[in-house]
Order: C-alpha cells, then structure tokens, then sequence
C-alpha cells in the first residue's frame, strides 16, 4: 500500500498519458539565461546573497563531510553558482529560508528542503541542472550519477542542455528496501525517482530496465542527471521489550520538473 502511494506521488508530477502522442509536453524554462560563466572558476563556488556582490568562495575554507565540501546557506535570498565541469564534490544546503537558487553541474548534492516551514510560492527554490557532454568520470559511481537532491515540491528542477541536443529524459522511480532500527521486527522502504537522459537513437525497453537494473546507464548509452532522494516508509517493532509498534511515511512529492527536452513515461523499479 505504502509503495502504490509513493507511485502516485510521483505520476502526479510527471504527467505522462497512457498514449505517447498525446502526451503533454513539458514546459520551457521560465528563467531567462544567467551570465553564470563569469561568476564560475574551474573548482570554484561563488554565492550571490541578495543584492550583494558575488563572492567567490575558496572550497578548502568550507568544512567537510563525506568526502564533500559544505555550504551552509542563511536565511537570505541567496544564488550558488558551481563550475558545471568541476570535479570537485559539494554538498549544499540551502535549508534556511529565502528563495534560494543553485546553478549546477553533474555530481553534486543539494538540498533545499526546510525542514521547519514548508516552501511558499514566495520562497520556492529552483536548481538548474546543466548537462554538458563528456562529463568527467567522477562525477559517475556504482551505476548511477553522484550525489542526491531532497527539494520541496514547490521548487523546481530544471535542467538544461545544449542547444540544437535531441533524445527524452527517462524518470525512473526506485523503491528499495532497507531496515529501519535494531528491532527484532522492522521494514521499510526508500524512496527514489532518478532521471537519466536518453540521447535520440538509442532504445530500450521498460522489461529489461526492470528485470536488469543493476546494469549501469551508460554502459546502455544513456546519462545519469540526478536522483532526487523522496523519503522513506516503515514500521518499527518494540513491542518484545516493552516499547509499542509504530509506522511512519515521510515520503515527499518530487519538485516541479521543467525541460527543453520531453520526459518519456516514468518506470518503477521496485526491489523489494
């Protein structure tokens, strides 16, 4: 029951109608080109706190938490910008309040979630996601893209490419099991939808995703763009030393997608 609702959550987002050609496209994206080139350094990362000057940001001064760099926004209005060929790995949290946006290539991770109040229409975040071709391996691990995003469904994700590019983005929705407690009962379910960019000419089919999942996406010839991290659902036993049992389901609707390119159906990959 849990994971048909986390389905529905998702097919609301991404309105895919049951035959192709009448599918609705997605929408252009509404926001007019940034000068980010200027605002950019191999490596570097550049904040922009409401009307302030841009200030470039040394990524050895930031802390460090697995292996990624950490900016941690304010309350402000604030714009990230992160060279979109870096190699370099940042986790940005952009959790505090103000209408946030981050300018991004492959790789990272971001999160925009307020975990105190939810995001209004006035405070709505927006990520833009730019794919470039031949992005540097390291930006690629286990069969996937690096990094993860957690975004509000108020926000938006658009992601961007260059021009005159053709192909669909495939949104693939995973759920996957895991345990939640030391409990001698428990289950529960992660929550995923990864989006991976198909170039024209090259083809699949939803049965072999499904039944070869494990199978990297670019070993297929696809792309990796991101995976935006939905939440978890579960029960935790504790009943055998006293305690109760109690279920929980903080799975989230993902954000606004937006594209140049149209999104193909969604598949569900369900390992559990």
């Amino acid at each position: 029951m849990l994971a048909t609702a986390g389905l529905a959550v998702a097919a609301a987002v991404i309105d895919a109608n049951d035959e192709e050609e009448e599918a609705e496209q997605p929408k252009e994206s509404s926001t007019p080109p940034a000068e980010e080139d200027s605002l950019t350094e191999e490596d570097g990362l550049t904040v922009a706190t409401g009307d302030a000057e841009p200030e470039r940001i040394d990524p050895e001064t930031l802390e460090e938490e697995f292996g990624a760099r950490v900016f941690e926004g304010t309350e402000e209005d604030e714009t990230v910008y992160i060279d979109a060929d870096t190699t370099s790995e940042f986790l940005i949290r952009l959790g505090s309040g103000g209408a946030d946006t981050v300018v991004t290539g492959l790789g990272q991770s971001i999160n925009t979630i307020d975990e105190e109040t939810e995001d209004g229409a006035d405070s709505a975040d927006t990520v833009r996601l730019i794919y470039t071709p031949g992005q540097p391996e390291e930006v690629f691990e286990r069969s996937g893209v690096r990094g993860s995003f957690r975004m509000d469904e108020e926000d938006t994700l658009e992601i961007e490419f260059p021009e005159g590019s053709g192909g669909t983005i495939l949104p693939v929705y995973y759920i996957s099991q895991y345990y939640p407690a030391d409990a001698c009962c428990s289950s529960g379910e992660d929550h995923a939808l990864e989006l991976v960019y198909v170039p024209e000419g090259v083809e699949y089919s939803e049965e072999d995703l499904v039944s070869n999942y494990d199978t990297s996406w670019l070993e297929r010839g696809m792309v990796p763009l991101a995976e935006l991290y939905l939440g978890q659902s579960g029960w935790v036993d504790y009943s055998h030393d006293g305690g109760t049992v109690y279920e929980y389901d903080n799975i989230t609707n993902p954000p606004v997608l937006l594209s140049g390119l149209s999104f193909a159906p969604q598949i569900t990959i369900d390992t559990t």
